[in-house]
């Protein structure tokens, strides 16, 4: 899924995957409340994966573009844990995002 991200935050709609940041310049600010400067940052052409939970994103510095995809990235040995229990998941590489998100 593709959002089109202002300085304001928006919701997205997936609650466990891996967020990207395609952007060459853009800085985006994810969190789970939606208050400004509480986040983390992504800088560009970096990605996150999270599990469970409500994100909120922005871009901190204009207009910019944040790509979720429905499966996690970086998952150590093909297992997340979270809230005391543990989900696995097929393992995917950085090959495989770069298929459904490319860089530009």
């Amino acid at each position: 899924m593709r959002y089109q991200v202002t300085k304001d935050f928006i919701k997205i709609d997936e609650t466990s995957g891996t967020l990207q940041n395609p952007s060459k310049i853009r800085t985006l600010e994810i969190n789970s409340t939606g208050n400004p400067n509480s986040g983390i940052l992504i800088s560009p052409l970096q990605k996150v994966s999270f599990q469970d939970t409500t994100i909120y994103v922005r871009c901190i510095d204009g207009l910019g573009e944040v790509r979720v995809v429905p499966f996690l990235v970086d998952v150590v040995e093909g297992v997340a844990s979270g809230g005391g229990s543990s989900i696995t998941y097929d393992h995917f590489t950085d090959e495989d995002i770069d298929d459904v998100l490319p860089h530009f």
